[in-house]
């Protein structure tokens, strides 16, 4: 037979064994889900970023060398319908070649060509002229040539849409800018894309450079990552905010370095790791984007097209600076989507993105962020699995609170400070789903603890009841003595007992007692204490003292848990009244006179049952006179507890007592328990309550 430490043992092993199988099956859980649905934690993830985004956007500064010259309602209704004449954009052209700008980059397609014109026209029907002056002609009145004139030689860049499908665009594109490469051709890892929609020959060839305006934009239609650079058919192809940039450098081309350059990979996936274009090295995504950090739009940004177009126009603040030149009307449906604002103009964010490339600003997340997301979410589950069984749900959800706290806290602080993204959603969530399972794990547990005790609390009760003796009058043929007892077992069965039996003619044995535990070993002690009882006290000429030390030496043999006994004892001889009587630690009892006197009875020292084998009792003797009565007790009625936590008390009790003269005992242990009950209020109990009452008549 295995000990009880030892079953007690193996048992929460079990329970433990159990827990950490629930917390690390849910934590290999989120896991798994983190990766099938890789999807839905990305959106989460831009959910976050973007709500950061709103809360601290890019600061805009008016000094920064980025101006939009905005073809808005108003310029549309000024100068004339869209699209305008190559000619009108040529004069715009001229305009803010004159005001010194850096660099022009339009957002406008031009892959068609203009309109043909009445000068156009007459120079074709004209029969006057010779060959070469109708050619002369045709190209003073074509808008195309003039527009071309417009653009040859100054830092003017043209727009491209490429697409994801051929569909009769252009499978490549002349190249205006070179490429260096260190590490390795970057190719491979960037987005590709199969046809290019480009503008007419005349209009390319005079520009200084081609950029692809294109958005790959995410699953939500956001923009949050802009290309720098795109693969068109194995040719690598600048964004047009890119080459813009090149050009108003005056540089030639770009260097791209991707990871492994050197041999070695600073940590990062393989891809591409910078773009240097001039003197501005510019840190990328693997794919060659970069996540934008917006800010608000500001109108000071942008100057209205037809006021550029008047004759004179005063634009010193456009001198030195990179223009672009696009449409935030609202019929030409040139509108992105961001994390700021569902209809930003595309021009708009161009300008942007230069903004945040001048000046020095990033938004990344590194290829260490989901390592460190990934260690948060362990170290933040694991410390809430091993506090858990140790402090109450409350304060492990305070808990949990503030470690979700801390980890959005350390990501708040990394984007504003860093403009570091670190997703907070994961570690919160995973490590949240985990403490619901083991609240989960534990609640199982603690219904299976309640189930189990709420069994041994009813085999405890019916082994308590089936020793006891309930039918009264005990001995009905005997008018010389009344005698009656009743317990009422708490909820957890605290191991009170009670016996009584006539030696002989003459001599009435009877004890209270209370064994100092609960449940199924309380019960247990208590049958055999009052087996123990009932045999030393049928041995011939034997004392209350005697009957105590025998049954203290059978208690104390072998109890390693070291289970006690509390006990009063009496032996009355009903024909004299004398009471003799010993006690191993019991309350004392109370004495009712039959003038109504009530008095505790004074008992000699004995230790409690159980403990020490050695221990000596001793023996007093009273005498009852007649009508007089002995009132026993255990602790649960001097103990009884109202909802303020307040006792009975046996100054209560004997007050209770002092009223029940002339009472038989039946109706004086009757009062007594509805003394007890309305002095707890409803308060649950928490003990054993009994009462024995022997009265000489």
């Amino acid at each position: 037979m295995l000990s009880r430490s030892i079953r007690t043992s193996l048992r929460k092993w079990r329970q433990w064994r159990h827990y950490l199988f629930v917390v690390v099956t849910a934590y290999v859980l989120t896991l798994a889900f983190a990766t099938l649905f890789s999807p839905l934690r990305v959106n989460l993830e831009n959910l976050v970023f973007d709500q950061y985004q709103r809360w601290f956007p890019r600061p805009y500064d008016f000094d920064q060398p980025v101006r939009i010259v905005d073809i808005d309602d108003e310029s549309i209704h000024l100068v004339g319908r869209w699209p305008w004449s190559r000619q009108t954009m040529a004069d715009l052209v001229e305009t803010l070649a004159k005001a010194g700008v850096a660099a022009i980059g339009f957002d406008v397609l031009f892959s068609e060509k203009d309109r043909p014109t009445g000068d156009l026209e007459a120079c074709a029907r004209s029969r006057v002229l010779r060959a070469d002056e109708t050619t002369r002609c045709e190209e003073r009145a074509d808008a195309d040539v003039a527009f071309a004139d417009a653009i040859s030689g100054r830092p003017v860049v043209l727009g491209v849409f490429l697409t994801a499908t051929h569909n009769g665009a252009q499978g490549s594109l002349m190249t205006k800018a070179g490429f260096s490469y260190v590490g390795g051709v970057p190719a491979p890892f960037l987005n590709r894309l199969y046809g290019a929609i480009v503008p007419i020959p005349e209009l390319a060839d005079a520009a200084s450079g081609l950029g692809f305006f294109s958005w790959l934009p995410d699953n939500d239609r956001v923009v949050r990552r802009v290309p720098l650079l795109l693969d068109l058919n194995g040719q690598i192809e600048p964004s047009l905010a890119l080459e813009t940039l090149r050009v108003a450098q005056g540089a030639s081309g770009y260097i791209v370095k991707s990871t492994g350059a050197f041999g070695q990979t600073s940590g990062k996936s393989v891809g591409v790791e910078a773009i240097k274009v001039g003197d501005l090295v510019i840190p990328t995504q693997a794919d060659g984007s970069l996540r934008v950090w917006f800010a608000k739009s500001d109108p000071r940004r942008s100057v209205p097209a037809w006021k550029v177009l008047q004759p004179d126009p005063d634009l010193a603040d456009l001198a030195g600076k990179i223009v672009f030149v696009g449409a935030s009307a609202s019929l030409l449906a040139d509108i992105v989507a961001t994390p700021l604002d569902p209809s930003t103009p595309g021009v708009e964010v161009h300008a942007q993105l230069d903004e945040q490339l001048l000046s020095g600003v990033t938004l990344e997340r590194p290829d260490w962020a989901p390592g460190a997301e990934l260690a948060a979410s362990a170290a933040q589950s694991l410390a809430l699995a091993a506090i858990l069984p140790f402090l109450t749900i409350s304060w492990t959800a305070l808990t949990a609170a503030a470690a979700a706290a801390a980890v959005c806290a350390v990501s708040w602080h990394a984007f504003a400070a860093h403009g570091v993204l670190l997703d907070p959603v994961e570690p919160s969530l995973s490590s949240g789903f985990v403490f619901l399972c083991g609240v989960g794990a534990l609640y199982s547990q603690k219904r299976e603890q309640v189930k189990r005790l709420e069994s041994e609390l009813r085999l405890g009760h019916d082994i308590q009841m089936s020793f006891l003796r309930k039918v009264f009058p005990a001995f009905p043929d005997r008018s010389d003595f009344s005698l009656y007892a009743t317990i009422e077992p708490a909820r957890e069965v605290g191991g009170d007992l009670y016996g009584f039996a006539l030696v002989d003619e003459n001599r009435l044995v009877f004890y209270v007692g209370d064994v100092a535990d609960k449940g199924v070993p309380a019960a247990l002690v208590m049958a055999e204490t009052m087996t123990l009882m009932r045999l030393a006290s049928q041995q011939t000429g034997v004392t209350p003292a005697g009957i105590l030390r025998q049954v203290n030496m059978r208690l104390a043999e072998g109890n390693e848990n070291v289970m006690f006994v509390t006990l009063f004892l009496g032996i009355l001889n009903v024909k004299t009244g004398e009471l003799a009587f010993s006690n191993a630690g019991h309350n004392p009892p109370l004495i009712f006179t039959a003038d109504g006197e009530c008095s505790f009875l004074t008992l000699p020292d004995g230790l409690v049952l159980g403990v020490m084998p050695e221990a000596e009792y001793r023996d007093d003797v009273v005498r009852l006179e007649p009508g007089a009565m002995i009132v026993t007790y255990t602790d649960g009625v001097t103990e009884a507890m109202n909802p303020h936590k307040k006792l009975y008390s046996e100054s209560r009790l004997q007050e209770t007592l002092t009223g029940l003269r002339g009472y038989s005992v039946e109706d004086t242990i009757a009062a007594i328990f509805s003394s007890v009950k309305a002095h707890a209020a409803g308060a649950p109990q928490s003990d054993d309550i009994t009462v024995l009452a022997v009265k000489r008549n």
